[in-house]
């Protein structure tokens, strides 16, 4: 299943001007391998600006994952991920890089 958003977005600020202009675009992938196997991919771009900041900061959010997800049963799930995010800023104090593996488990009652 392929999943696409696009979407404009107004957030609080952190400080810097009156509020954000969020427009991002969001690409989702999952598959069902078999009944009890699947996968997910994600991907997500973003262009933070920022209302009135006196900077005129801007900011370009990268951000994209995967993970495989196995069913014990319907209640009971376990899987392992990569996600990786990144934000550029005209404003160098703001950039950063992360990467994060994760193990995880579910269950639901």
């Amino acid at each position: 299943t392929f999943t696409l958003n696009t979407t404009r977005d107004f957030e609080e600020t952190n400080g810097a001007g009156n509020f954000i202009i969020s427009d991002s675009v969001d690409l989702n992938w999952q598959h069902f391998w078999s009944e009890r196997i699947r996968t997910n991919l994600n991907f997500r771009y973003a262009e933070n600006n920022f209302d009135q900041d006196t900077t005129g900061r801007e900011d370009e959010l990268l951000s994209f994952g995967a993970s495989v997800v196995y069913e014990f049963k319907d209640w009971i799930e376990i899987g392992a991920g990569y996600d990786y995010d990144e934000r550029e800023s005209n404003d160098n104090r703001f950039d950063y890089e992360k990467n994060v593996v994760n193990i995880f488990a579910s269950i639901a009652f």
